[in-house]
């Protein structure tokens, strides 16, 4: 059993640790702060006589896009569509995340109204996404030079490398499936407002996808 929770402010839990810690062990420390509050209490610190005691640096983004498409650790993409409005030197919110991916697509020709993104994971309700604009963004990546790593993220399912989406009334699959003879598709491949049970529906989708196999 895995279980999974996310922190509001990451920096202050960990400062309050190593107070703590610091503590226990006979050195009096200040009050903790992280440049992030100070920055948004308009009170940023010197660092001119501060020295640094570790750095701990991420993964790289290719290793953490791995587990985001793998494991479907939805966290990651809140945190992505945050990360990519603050690399656009904008707030880190996901509404300023969401315009800028929105605006990255269209200038690739994919229409807005074929990509209505309410969040970054994907499991937001408002989440609208066509097919035929699925099929564009695989088209993009397999052009770039990243192309590879992304590849190896997606998650392989009877032979074929898709990624499953899932929610009530909804199932879908996006990716790569390379037959028999070497051929490749993209697909793309979504199931609205079904009847019946998620299982049922998942194994006649099976059906047709192995029929590219």
């Amino acid at each position: 059993m895995t279980i999974s929770g996310a922190l509001p402010d990451p920096a202050a839990s960990f400062g309050r640790e190593l107070s703590e810690f610091l503590r226990r062990s006979g050195i009096i420390c200040g009050e903790v702060q992280t440049l992030g509050e100070a920055i948004r209490k308009g009170k940023v610190p010197s660092i001119e006589n501060s020295r640094q005691l570790a750095e701990l640096r991420s993964p790289p983004l290719d290793s953490m896009n791995y587990w985001f498409m793998n494991k479907s650790i939805n966290l990651y993409g809140e945190a992505f569509i945050k990360i990519i409005a603050l690399q656009q030197n904008k707030e880190a919110s996901t509404t300023n995340g969401i315009d800028i991916v929105r605006e990255f697509w269209k200038e690739k020709e994919i229409a807005p109204g074929e990509l209505k993104i309410g969040d970054g994971s994907g499991l937001s309700p408002t989440n609208r996404v066509t097919s035929n604009g699925l099929v564009k963004v695989m088209e993009y990546a397999q052009t770039r030079p990243w192309f590879n790593s992304f590849y190896a993220g997606i998650p392989t399912m009877n032979n074929m490398k898709l990624k499953s989406g899932f929610m009530q009334g909804v199932r879908s699959y996006t990716g790569i499936i390379t037959s028999g003879s070497g051929k490749k598709f993209l697909v793309a491949f979504v199931i609205n407002n079904f009847h019946g049970s998620p299982a049922a529906v998942r194994q006649k989708m099976w059906k047709v996808l192995d029929e590219l196999l």
